[in-house]
Parts: structure tokens; C-alpha cells; sequence
């Protein structure tokens, strides 16, 4: 490709992308618009059965070339932008920062909500009902594993609905503070982790001593403090430890279900995303 065509194309991509940054603030106006208007008929900002229509359009319209997760991703940060604009969102989750349920939580939110990370159930359940924190995420199921007992029992006691449902795809990796897995001695995570790669941990580790934590992300801080740990988690790069290789289970992909707490009153259907 000729340098000036290169040019050419960069020039139309400027141009397309200030156009874009034009409709976007239009956009945010009119989501403040609709906030007020909202806030006048006494009418929730967040809707999730109205995002959950908006998403599903977007993807039914969508014909290429992005992928129908791409556009979901930049909506989502677009749609939580418009948000914020409106009203601040504040999310109650299973903590600590960067935990499964962590993660569930901005993949519905998106970045532009606040987060507070909670040590138990009961508390994030207590935020909701007493309206601290409007919204919370919880773990209900493991594809694998199984229900997560507590959050069923909170869910028979509470007065907060499900208003909707989120659905995380999990991707394990084997964490260590050095290089060498030979000098591994001990492994960290949660029971639902260890359980799902018990067959590969018997095969490739058997001789390790496993340590059950409260979140796959108190096992990554773990390792850091013990240099014969290793951990079982999510990727990240945040707590700076070696990933040995990814693992997804030792049987079919797995996922982890969330329930988003919310107030009944405020409408009874469940959406998906």
C-alpha cells in the first residue's frame, strides 16, 4: 500500500472517529433527558429489562464485520457512560477486588459504576435491602461444582428479587510467585477451583498440599506471601505472579451463574446477558 493511501485511509478513520465522539455526547444528552424524565414519573435509571432489549437489538442488527461481543463490549461502556451521566450506580459484590463475582459485576455494569466488594453474603443482601447499595452480585451456581448454598438461603429469607442474571465463562490458570513448578509445595484456592481441576492437579501435582481460600483472588495474594504456594485463578497480571499454563477444568467449559439483587417492588422479570 502506497504511503499517501495509507494517509487517505487514516484521514477518513480521523474523520469518522470525531463523528462518532459527536454522536456519542448527543447521545449522553439525551440519556440525560431521559434521566430526568425518569426521575419526575418516580421510575428506576436502571432498568435491566430495557438494557436487556437494547442489547439484543443492537446484536439482531449487527451485520459485520465486528462480532456480535464486540459490539456488546462497547455498548456496554457506552450505555454505562450514558449512565453515569444520569445517576451514580452502586454495586455490592462478593469481594475481594478482582474475585469471579468481581468480574461478573463489570461485565453488566461496565467500568463507569462504583463497585464495593463485601466479605459475606448476608452483607450484600443487607446493602440491598436496606438501599446502601442499590444493586449486588452474588454467586448462585458453578456449571461444575454446583449451587453456592448460602446465596440460596439468603434468597428465601430476603424481601430483594433477582432482576436479572449473569453468566461468567471461567478460565483457570495454574499462579506461582517464581518460574519453576517443581518447587511448588502447596496450592491455593477456592473449593469450587480445586474441585473442577482435581483430575489435573492429581496428575501433574499430587504431591501438594491444597489450601482452601475464600475467592480464587485471596489465593493469588496468598502466593504472593509464600514463595512454595501456587494458586488457582482467573488471569491477572495485577498481583505480579508467573502463569504456568491456562486450564479450564478437567471436564467441559465451565461458568459461574450471578443473580443481581435489586429491589422487587421494582419489577419481577429476570433478563440474561
Amino acid at each position: 500500500m502506497k504511503d499517501d493511501s495509507l494517509k487517505s485511509l487514516r484521514e477518513n478513520l480521523g474523520k469518522q472517529d470525531q463523528e462518532i465522539l459527536r454522536l456519542l455526547n448527543e447521545r449522553g444528552r439525551l440519556a440525560i433527558e431521559v434521566g430526568r424524565v425518569k426521575s419526575r414519573k418516580g421510575r428506576e435509571i436502571y432498568d435491566p429489562s430495557q438494557e436487556a432489549k437494547v442489547f439484543a437489538k443492537l446484536t439482531g442488527n449487527n451485520t459485520g464485520p465486528l462480532p456480535d461481543q464486540a459490539v456488546r463490549n462497547i455498548f456496554r461502556e457506552i450505555i454505562s457512560s450514558s449512565r453515569a451521566l444520569q445517576t451514580p450506580i452502586s454495586v455490592a459484590y462478593l469481594g475481594p477486588e478482582a474475585s469471579f463475582t468481581h468480574q461478573a459485576a463489570l461485565a453488566h455494569f461496565g467500568l463507569e459504576a462504583s463497585f464495593y466488594p463485601k466479605p459475606a453474603m448476608a452483607e450484600i443482601f443487607r446493602d440491598v435491602e436496606r438501599d446502601i447499595n442499590p444493586w449486588g452480585v452474588v454467586p448462585i451456581e458453578n456449571s461444575l461444582e454446583g449451587s453456592v448454598r448460602q446465596t440460596q438461603s439468603q434468597l428465601i429469607a430476603t424481601s430483594a428479587g433477582i432482576r436479572a442474571e449473569i453468566f461468567l465463562r471461567i478460565t483457570l490458570c495454574l499462579l506461582a510467585s517464581h518460574r519453576r513448578a517443581e518447587k511448588i509445595r502447596r496450592i491455593y484456592s477456592h473449593p469450587h477451583a480445586l474441585g473442577q481441576c482435581r483430575d489435573w492437579l492429581r496428575k501433574n501435582l499430587p504431591d501438594c498440599r491444597q489450601i482452601e481460600t475464600g475467592s480464587t483472588a485471596e489465593a493469588a495474594r496468598r502466593v504472593l506471601e509464600d514463595r512454595g504456594g501456587s494458586g488457582r485463578g482467573q488471569p491477572n497480571r495485577r498481583n505480579h505472579v508467573w502463569t504456568f499454563r491456562p486450564q479450564r477444568g478437567d471436564r467441559r467449559l465451565s461458568g459461574k451463574r450471578h443473580p443481581l439483587l435489586g429491589h422487587r417492588e421494582r419489577g419481577e422479570q429476570t433478563h440474561r446477558r
